[in-house]
């Protein structure tokens, strides 16, 4: 598969999402896969059960927790880790638009990561 075909279902391409979290889990039991993506258990048993889809916040805390790429999680890519800037053979079979998105996806791991050490600061904080 090479990445989700936009021409594809809506069905389908949340099979994909869904089907993609499961093979994260590896082994863990569902409460602490949660845990450790710090998704509320029931949420996360509403995803298992995929009577819900996650919200992007969500599935920005599976990729981080996982080390996976949202290109991957949602069908875009086969990559489960991405591409890496340096790897210019691959970047030059990249359209724009990939190259775009491998840039955004790295942009927003940086973020994710500056928030969480936020959340921990303004937690040590809270319990001063």
């Amino acid at each position: 598969m090479k990445g989700v075909n936009m021409l594809m279902g809506k069905d389908a391409k949340r099979d994909i999402v869904f089907s993609r979290i499961e093979s994260l889990i590896k082994g863990r039991s569902v409460s602490q896969f949660a845990r450790d993506c710090d998704i509320k258990q029931p949420v996360m048993d509403a995803y298992i059960k995929r009577k819900r889809m996650p919200v992007i916040e969500n599935l920005a805390k599976i990729c981080t927790a996982n080390n996976v790429t949202a290109d991957w999680l949602l069908g875009m890519s086969d990559l489960p880790n991405g591409a890496s800037l340096n790897d210019k053979g691959l970047l030059k079979r990249c359209t724009s638009a990939e190259q775009k998105l491998v840039r955004v996806n790295k942009a927003l791991g940086h973020i994710l990561v500056g928030t969480k050490e936020l959340q921990e600061i303004i937690e040590v904080n809270q319990r001063k």
